[in-house]
């Protein structure tokens, strides 16, 4: 009970250490009230947890967004070498089905151990989106070690949470596109074409 009132502000975890970054529900409640929505919870012991959200609905008339269709590239686009490297399993797996739908091939990785090791056997790739929020090494941390021996390659940001500070010592390290979560397909799908320059 004395945590239900503050599971939807930022960063409030009660996970240990650096386990968990506080934004998953608080990416839930902005994204329902952007679309004019609410969200509201009941917990009871030894009962469970129940989510309601109210979403009103869409104007008559109103056009559902078209994307392309999963496993094609859009006209004029090319299809692209993805690398995702997110902590977050979940995470991964919706990235995953969004860029697979916008005809990219991906490959997904939740630890820059695993991300790292896969480099240096000679992966070829065309963009990576990294995390900044990761436990161990940290975004920043990833994009630091990976511009010595990876100066060129195309880098998208990724983050619930942008500091100035961040910002400032990404575009020093070259990263020039930052995605705050929750995006979209639409949304990242623009972001890597003007990133590629396709």
């Amino acid at each position: 009970p004395e945590i239900l009132p503050h599971i939807f502000e930022p960063f409030f975890t009660t996970k240990l250490g650096a386990r968990g970054t506080g934004l998953g529900l608080a990416s839930v409640w902005g994204t329902v009230q952007r679309h004019g929505g609410s969200i509201t919870v009941q917990s009871r012991a030894d009962e469970g947890t129940e989510f309601r959200i109210w979403l009103p609905l869409a104007p008559e008339g109103l056009e559902p967004e078209r994307l392309p269709q999963t496993g094609k590239a859009s006209p004029g686009n090319k299809k692209l070498r993805i690398f995702a490297l997110d902590d977050d399993l979940q995470v991964c797996e919706v990235l995953e089905a969004m860029l697979h739908s916008l005809g990219h091939q991906v490959e997904l990785f939740t630890n820059f151990d695993d991300f790292w090791t896969r480099l240096k056997f000679g992966a070829n790739l065309d963009l990576l989106i990294l995390d900044l929020d990761m436990p161990g090494v940290t975004g920043i941390e990833a994009l630091k070690r990976l511009r010595i021996s990876y100066p060129d390659l195309p880098v998208m940001a990724a983050s619930g949470h942008f500091s100035t500070s961040a910002l400032q010592e990404l575009k020093t390290l070259g990263v020039e596109t930052c995605l705050r979560k929750p995006f979209g397909a639409l949304e990242i799908g623009q972001a890597i074409q003007r990133e590629a320059r396709l």
